[in-house]
């Protein structure tokens, strides 16, 4: 896939199988048919950017490479810990500017907020761009799993001047919001039904998350609804079971 779209800008995805609280868990099937990675590249698809897939040189991730050059995205291998060197060397490698960032978890992303960043960012001259709830805090850091966010290779190559700090190598746009003076940073409004959302958790980060989500996703498929806010939220809210396991992983795993 050409890097030509929006001004070279790709979506990034940081994918491997080295997860502490839910080993293996991209690999698990999801679906009837598909593997959690494969659910959450078919939601970028939507958005028809290109799909940059940037997992780690050890050997257990071949079977991530693999998946994702099955499904006709572009692979870059790097560093296992260092994630925010592992994006710079993979838009570098891809030549691009403009990253919008995803998390392989999070399978109920949204593809027209992940297009509206890529477009916010392409017109602005933004360091980083991302949506954030009501009360200020970016969806990034809360556990709803719905969206992305942007930011420019620029950006995160200013990050990696200023600090080795391995916080900030793992969690790649933490600094971001620790030195706001030092970017120009950009916060979107959510769409209205989820602007206090912060009850909502959809990203995968245990058993319980993963097979809550599971049943969730596969109706709403059904349904042909996966991409509805109202019919997620309207789901949620009418399943006091789902409600009871998202507030007790939100607790259980404070981000």
């Amino acid at each position: 896939m050409e890097i030509t779209r929006l001004n070279k800008t790709a979506i990034i995805v940081q994918a491997r199988l080295g997860s502490t609280r839910l080993p293996g868990k991209m690999e698990r099937k999801f679906d009837a048919s598909r593997s959690l990675l494969e659910v959450v590249i078919s939601q970028l698809k939507k958005t028809r950017l290109p799909i940059i897939i940037a997992t780690s040189t050890n050997k257990e991730n071949d079977w991530v490479a693999s998946i994702a050059r099955q499904n006709e995205c572009l692979v870059y291998r790097g560093y296992e810990n260092d994630v925010l060197q592992r994006f710079i060397d993979a838009a570098k490698e891809f030549k691009i500017e403009r990253i919008i960032r995803v998390c392989a978890d999070n399978p109920f992303i949204l593809p027209e907020q992940l297009r509206q960043l890529a477009e916010e960012l392409n017109r602005s001259d933004d360091d980083y761009v991302a949506f954030a709830f009501k009360d200020g805090l970016p969806t990034i850091k809360s556990h709803i799993g719905l969206f992305g966010e942007g930011c420019t290779l620029k950006g995160l190559e200013a990050i990696k001047r200023q600090t080795n700090e391995p916080f900030y190598c793992e969690h790649v746009t933490n600094f971001f919001y620790d030195n706001p003076k030092g970017f120009c940073i950009r916060f979107l409004t959510l769409p209205s039904q989820l602007e206090q959302r912060q009850d909502v958790r959809l990203t995968i980060d245990t058993k319980e998350d993963f097979e809550m989500s599971s049943k969730l996703y596969q109706m709403l498929s059904k349904q042909g609804k996966l991409d509805d806010i109202d019919a997620l939220i309207k789901e949620v809210d009418e399943n006091p079971v789902y409600l009871q396991i998202m507030k007790n992983e939100i607790t259980r795993n404070s981000k």
